[in-house]
């Protein structure tokens, strides 16, 4: 009944419009104009200074409108619009990682990076986070270590919000829907003079659960989560100062796993007996200096954060009492980051910079053994820091006007260190049944060559060679000396792309060749009791395929984009241990396929007492097919989900109503294997809701 309610008021808000006697004008207030244009966008890549258009890099893009018109909330939300980008969902915000062209990691550091603001995230269990007043995000696919940071060998995610100097006023918004779903903001952006402004925001969220456990007879993953963020600007002659903080807290109730059968490939209910969770507590904190002369700009990014959280899982996914783990973790990490480039355009464009960085993470898991009545705490100290120096040059007009060369290097310095303490606790003592420090050094070198190919008023064509680098490091479940920790990871990146702009730009998009040579990489397995993961190095692997994406003005006010993405993953020389030759078989956790179709049209009046605009907009997102894991015998097929969203506007009011998998198309999230059974989370059914916005 929901479903076709929904559907019914997608199909009578346009007739409700074409019934008001309006006069529809040609062109479009700035705030509902499309966005998708890429000339129009005009997304400026945060380090070398120039629109993304322009450089020889495979990049997505969207702004607030497009997030706003997707009912885009997450990060995880956004990875299904952007090709070859997926995130699985494993029940809480704690594993949280990003997987681009088939790099990612499950249990370490990330292989993809996270910037918000400047300020990088270094642990996944931060990714998750609330989007509320997003300006843009941007997404670079292949290695971006030549001018970010470590870690980055599948590509970069570039969050920014929004500027007390560029946005004005006050906008409360609140939302409501099936499930629970529920939510508040409150945010005020003034420039208090012409070079000084503040913005304030803060929320709260809150959902009931999608999956009801049947022993506990309540939900298994509830949400409650509130922050906020402060931000101060200031802007005046050559000199730039931004500070941000942002504070979150998450309370989730988590892990709704179910026993799947894998003869009949039925699933039973969640069904466990003690509550799973996830809290924590994040606070990023960002200071930035811009320093702006005729030559040269100057740029200081200053980062701290902080994360604490604690999980529990009932480990054993049963209604018995067998196993549960507690984890808690401290994490402080502080970031300076230094570059000079050059500020005006010329026939050589330079950049150059120095960043260091210091990581102390704390982990404490406790793990109990209810039958055999004793319980084991493992305590793990590790510090890491860090250095590098990178650089990077393009010359324009190479041999002819039109080509460039652009060369870049990295050098990275590491240094990480675990100690590590293992009690074995019972009812008559406390017994020390391992401790031991173990030490890491990293360096490597990063180049990068890029040719550029610029197709006057076209586009341009370009192709790249980039090295990717990721540092190795420790395990924290292990057997044998050999699996306490692991190498680093390489790959050589071949690329081929271009980007364009036709039909007076309403017809624009980019397409890119890929081609991924992998040594050494970390690869997860299960420990060889079933209860925890470590990471090894697999010999060889290879990844390749294309992106596509088209942004198309159909005609004024409505607006078509298509984004695919496919990749093919293999582990070329895998062997993984007595008759586990997983040779030729495909990497897990990596869609074959990533689809994503977006339209949106905008209906205008000028004398309509109810309303002043409307926005339809419906998306499309298909994922799959993927294996969950090295053996190749768990499989999740191409499944599509169904969203879409109609807002109404007038004056200073919008009422919107949106749906998310309107189809309630059922799909593994996520599926693993633990003490002999096999388990998978599915995914979200259908959700409805209404949101409301004011703004002063």
């Amino acid at each position: 009944m929901i479903k076709t309610l929904t559907i019914y008021v997608l199909i009578l808000i346009p007739q409700l419009v074409f019934a008001q006697k309006s006069t529809y004008i040609n062109t479009v207030d700035t705030t509902t104009a499309s966005q998708y244009n890429l000339k129009e966008v005009t997304i400026v890549s945060r380090k070398e200074g120039r629109d993304l258009f322009d450089l020889p890099i495979s990049s997505s893009q969207m702004n607030s409108r497009q997030l706003k018109l997707s009912t885009i909330n997450n990060i995880k939300d956004f990875a299904l619009s952007i090709p070859n980008m997926f995130m699985p969902d494993y029940g809480t915000k704690l594993t949280s990682p990003i997987y681009i062209r088939g790099i990612g990691s499950r249990i370490n550091s990330p292989s993809v990076g996270l910037y918000v603001d400047g300020i990088p995230y270094f642990e996944k269990s931060a990714f998750d986070f609330e989007f509320s007043d997003i300006s843009s995000i941007e997404v670079l696919r292949g290695p971006q270590g030549t001018l970010y940071g470590r870690n980055t060998m599948g590509g970069i995610v570039n969050v920014t919000t929004k500027s007390p100097l560029i946005h004005e006023g006050t906008t409360v918004s609140a939302t409501g829907g099936n499930k629970g779903v529920a939510k508040a903001s409150i945010s005020d952006y003034r420039k208090i003079t012409d070079h000084f402004g503040y913005g304030i925001l803060g929320y709260y969220q809150h959902n009931d659960g999608f999956f009801y456990n049947e022993t506990l007879s309540d939900f298994s993953d509830r949400l409650n989560s509130g922050g906020g963020r402060i931000k101060l600007s200031y802007q005046k002659g050559r000199h730039e100062f931004h500070i941000v903080s942002n504070l979150e807290y998450s309370d989730q109730s988590g892990y709704p796993y179910m026993l799947l059968d894998t003869k009949t490939m039925n699933t039973t209910d969640v069904n466990y007996n003690r509550e799973s969770l996830y809290r924590r507590l994040l606070n990023s904190n960002g200071i930035s200096y811009i320093y702006t002369s005729p030559k040269i700009t100057l740029t200081s990014r200053t980062s701290h954060q902080f994360s604490r959280d604690h999980q529990g899982i009932d480990q054993d996914f049963s209604p018995s009492d067998n196993y549960y783990i507690n984890q808690k973790e401290h994490q402080n990490m502080l970031t300076e980051e230094i570059e000079i480039r050059q500020t005006k355009s010329s026939r050589l464009n330079w950049l150059v910079g120095t960043s260091v960085f210091y990581q102390n993470l704390n982990r404490n898991v406790k793990m109990d053994y209810f039958t055999k009545n004793f319980l084991t705490d493992k305590q793990y100290d590790t510090p890491r820091y860090g250095a590098a120096i990178y650089g990077q040059a393009t010359i324009d007009r190479l041999f002819t006007k039109n080509l460039s060369l652009t060369i870049g290097l990295r050098y990275d310095f590491e240094k990480a260190e675990m100690t590590y303490l293992f009690n074995q606790i019972d009812s008559a003592a406390s017994l020390e049944k391992d401790k031991f420090t173990n030490k890491l050094t990293h360096k490597q070198l990063s180049p990068k060559v890029a040719l550029q190919y610029n197709i006057e008023r076209y586009g341009n064509l370009y192709t790249t060679l980039t090295k990717g680098y990721k540092a190795g490091g420790f395990n924290t479940s292990f057997i044998t000396d050999e699996e306490k920790s692991f190498l680093p990871e390489f790959s050589w990146n071949y690329e081929i792309g271009t980007k364009f702009s036709l039909l007076e730009t309403k017809l624009s998009g980019s397409f890119a060749l890929f081609f991924i040579d992998w040594e050494d990489q970390q690869v997860n397995q299960p420990l060889s009791t079933g209860t925890g993961q470590l990471i090894k190095n697999a010999a060889k692997s290879q990844s390749k395929g294309f992106e596509v994406s088209l942004a198309y003005q159909v005609f004024n006010r409505f607006n078509l984009a298509i984004d695919y993405g496919y990749t093919d993953a293999k582990f070329i020389d895998y062997i993984a241990g007595k008759n586990k030759d997983y040779s030729n078989n495909k990497l897990p956790h990596v869609p074959e396929q990533t689809v994503s179709v977006r339209m949106d049209y905008t209906f205008m009046s000028n004398n309509s007492r109810i309303y002043d605009y409307i926005t339809l907009a419906v998306q499309s997102n298909g994922v799959g097919g993927l294996y969950w894991n090295d053996k190749n015998i768990a499989q999740q097929d191409f499944y599509n989900l169904l969203n879409a969203r109609a807002s109404i506007t007038k004056k200073n009011v919008t009422i919107a109503t949106w749906a998310k998998n309107i189809t309630n198309k059922k799909y593994q999230a996520y599926y693993f294997e633990a003490l002999g059974n096999s388990f998978v989370q599915e995914g979200r059914p259908f959700t409805i809701g209404v949101d409301l916005s004011i703004s002063f």
